[in-house]
């Protein structure tokens, strides 16, 4: 048996819209028919056959290879009687069909049927009847549209009879076609492409979702191991010395080794840890440097060390005891251990290290000071800085981990901003995109009809200048929009040609130049659209919606934005949105955003996804919530990117803070911007993170710099948040880049049918994204076993 490869595009997209031909039209051809089959020709309401009259299936006359049914009358008008479609019942045809189009054409002899009333019967009760409308010419096909088809009397009546009323008339008929409406081919043709598209983001989410999943699996094995080094450079921790291992404890100076004192390596359940005891006061483990280097390089590097510490069980002498670190005989830390050690329970401290004279020792030895000490020590590591701001280390940003993985990390800016100043130089260096607060906003761009004013080129030009994307802010919004456009009164005609001359004059004027546009901004009714259920409400005073007389600006909007820069990348953009569930205040209005934007996708607006505001709080803010967002619209094709985010603490009143953020928010503030920095990474639909601001004491909120919402203090050191969106980045980049894209290399989901073997050798993957064959050709695809495959970025399936 000889086996073919078909593209599981043709599969999905046969059944699913042959399944719903008949939602649109069923169609009668004769095609499938004999030539010299009959029908029978009856009077109206079917009560008699007329015997000199014929219905007969004929070669066209003007195209022989098409069949046509030829009726001829005698004496007595008649029609030709034929089943219903599907043989359904006439009550269940005229439920879905309300309008037929039927093919006609007349021999050059015959003049009867010129004028003729055409009709449609079920049973004995009509359907329709009225002129032909138009005139039948000789030896041409004419097509008519007849509507709307009601029935005179309810019947279950399964055969109809159609034709011209004409005594002696002589015609051809074909192409009978039951339609839902007059414009039902169009809305047929609608289907298919969307099946078409659907079939593509089936194929497309079958390589994303494995791609994700591998990541994922390597993100579970690897993560323990990336945190463990993260921020730190391992100098000890026992794993690779037997048990039984004994390493020297020394007095503060000398070469000659505390007889008595012993410290050896133990197992701990599966952990090898170090089990220090000393019989006399002082005593101190010797360790080699870290990488061998001199104490003065060491501390030149490293400012802290980190030791894991623990007393023995019932040992009491070192609970206060000072722990101290020696290189050469000089001291580079003497203090107590900083947190009180508890008997039988791991602490983790961190010394800081200062020598109190310059030594070369390439020897340290470090011990917590007590007579007869007891304890246990593992895992000495010296920590990195987390921020370097000189951003010589460039590992110590975000944008180092978010440019490796392709994501972008953004900030919005004003005009004026250069690398002349800490603001500038804090800016490119920790993020790779900027966004206007307002350069690019309607009133800023175009203060009076026909005159732009571009001074956000400057801003442009800096993200150029330094490698940086740029987002466009925005384009339709029924906020800060000059007074000639606010009180304009003018007719729709007008009002459409303000917008569309704007988006064409701002979009191209910074073609190839900014990335991504958020193209409506606020379009959705605050109050009604959180409960709208399946729907949403849009603002409906919003100037635009006024000028154009209902929402189809914003569909008019996207296609003029992408007609000005096909490249850029298409957003609507809201406030109040981002919490699925859980009972959370925006989860009506996200529901509402999400039905909104679906509308515009299945519609074929070019819209690429939904931008999330994000103006929260520290303790409004619920991570999980939004990720299961970002989850639903990667369900339907559509990105969901983060576009405003600030997260103050605290408390303000009258546009002041009251309270200012305290270190637990401030805490609680790291940990959910990391989370959300998290979901940003992760998902392949979540390819932009912006702050709304870079320093607390300039952001937009009042009170800023008590609240603190933003990731950088103002004297430009970063939160502890920014440091957890930085790790974020860099946990998932450090498994990322661990990971093929297994389906990049040939996948073109512009045309998923093409499939060319002839000039390449593909690879081959199984559905689970495994590489199963590398480098093959057609013949060999075709050997292996039957199943379906992912086969140069496409799925398709092998069968006998």
């Amino acid at each position: 048996m000889k086996k073919s490869l078909l593209l599981f595009f043709g599969l999905l997209t046969s059944v699913s819209v042959f399944s719903q031909q008949k939602d649109y039209f069923a169609l009668n051809s004769l095609d499938d028919l004999n030539v010299g089959d009959k029908f029978p020709v009856v009077t109206v309401m079917g009560d008699t056959v007329l015997d000199d009259a014929v219905a007969v299936i004929e070669a066209d006359p003007l195209n022989p290879s098409n069949k046509v049914l030829h009726v001829t009358t005698g004496t007595r008008a008649g029609l030709v009687q034929l089943d219903n479609p599907g043989k359904s019942s006439a009550a269940t045809v005229l439920k879905k069909y309300k309008c037929i189009s039927v093919k006609f054409m007349r021999p050059a002899t015959d003049n009867a049927v010129e004028g003729s009333s055409f009709e449609l019967y079920f049973g004995k009760y009509y359907a329709y009847k009225g002129s032909l409308k138009t005139s039948l010419k000789a030896d041409t096909w004419t097509e008519t549209v007849f509507s709307p088809l009601e029935l005179e009397r309810n019947t279950l009546s399964k055969t109809y009879q159609i034709g011209l009323l004409a005594a002696g008339a002589d015609y051809y008929i074909d192409d009978i076609c039951f339609m839902c409406a007059p414009n039902a081919f169009e809305q047929y043709k609608e289907a298919l492409e969307k099946a078409r598209k659907d079939s593509i983001w089936a194929i497309e989410k079958v390589r994303r979702d494995s791609i994700m999943n591998e990541q994922e699996n390597a993100y579970s094995r690897m993560i323990a191991d990336i945190d463990n080094n993260m921020d730190r450079d391992f100098h000890l921790d026992f794993e690779d010395y037997p048990v039984g291992t004994e390493f020297k404890v020394f007095p503060k100076k000398g070469d000659d080794p505390i007889e008595g004192a012993k410290a050896v390596v133990e197992l701990e359940g599966k952990n090898k840890v170090l089990h220090v005891t000393t019989p006399v006061e002082g005593g101190y483990v010797e360790f080699d440097n870290l990488n061998g280097w001199s104490a003065a390089n060491l501390l030149k590097k490293f400012k802290n060390v980190c030791i894991q510490i623990k007393r023995a069980e019932g040992e009491t002498a070192t609970e206060a005891s000072n722990f101290e670190i020696v290189f050469g005989g000089y001291y580079a830390h003497n203090a107590a251990p900083g947190v009180a050690l508890t008997a039988g329970k791991w602490v983790t401290n961190t010394y800081p290290l200062a020598l109190e004279r310059n030594s070369l020792s390439k020897k340290m030895r470090i011990g917590l000071v007590a007579a007869g000490a007891d304890y246990y020590i593992d895992n000495i590591y010296y920590p990195h800085e987390t921020y370097d701001r000189t951003f010589t280390d460039k590992t110590k940003t975000a944008r180092y981990w978010a440019d490796m993985m392709g994501k972008n990390i953004g900030t919005c800016v004003n005009p004026g901003i250069s690398n002349n100043d800490d603001f500038g130089k804090t800016a490119s260096n920790n993020f790779n995109m900027v966004v206007c607060e307002n350069a690019t906003k309607f009133d800023a761009t175009e203060p009076s009809r026909g005159n732009f004013n571009w001074q956000a080129d400057g801003v442009v030009n800096y993200a150029i200048a330094n490698n940086m994307k740029v987002r466009g802010h925005t384009l339709a919004w029924h906020g800060q929009n000059p007074d000639w456009v606010s009180n304009y009164t003018g007719n729709r005609e007008e009002m459409v040609k303000i917008l569309k001359n704007h988006i064409y004059n701002v979009v191209g004027h910074w073609k190839g130049k900014i990335s991504e546009w958020d193209v409506v901004n606020e379009c959705l009714e605050e109050n009604v659209g959180r409960a709208v259920g399946a729907g949403y409400s849009t603002r409906s005073y919003s100037v635009w919606y006024q000028g154009f007389g209902g929402e189809d600006y914003i569909d008019s909007a996207f296609v003029w934005a992408h007609q000005a820069d096909p490249n850029a990348k298409l957003y609507i953009n809201d406030y109040n949105i981002g919490h699925w569930a859980g009972g959370h205040y925006e989860n009506g209005k996200t529901h509402a955003m999400y039905n909104l934007a679906k509308r515009l996708k299945d519609a074929g607006i070019p819209i690429d996804g939904v931008g999330m505001q994000m103006h929260t709080s520290v303790t409004g803010l619920q991570p999980a919530q939004i990720e299961e967002t970002v989850r639903q619209f990667r369900e339907i094709g559509l990105n969901c990117i983060i576009t405003e985010m600030d997260m103050p603490g605290g408390e303000t009143q009258d546009k002041k803070c009251t309270r200012p953020i305290s270190d637990n928010e401030l805490q609680i503030q790291a940990e959910k911007y990391g989370e959300i920095a998290r979901i940003m990474a992760k998902y392949d639909n979540a390819p932009t993170f912006v702050v709304w601001g870079l320093v607390d004491n300039r952001s937009w909120l009042d009170g800023s710099e008590g609240t603190k919402p933003l990731l950088f203090f103002a004297d430009y050191s970063p939160h502890p948040a920014y440091i957890e969106v930085r790790k974020a980045y860099q946990r998932r980049a450090m498994v990322v880049t661990e990971v093929e894209d297994i389906f990049a290399d040939g996948y073109d989901n512009s045309d998923p049918t093409w499939f060319d073997f002839d000039e390449k050798k593909v690879d081959v993957y199984n559905l689970a994204g495994q590489k199963i064959a590398t480098g093959i050709t057609a013949d060999q695809v075709l050997d292996l076993p039957c199943g379906l495959y992912i086969v140069g970025g496409k799925k398709v399936l092998i069968r006998e």
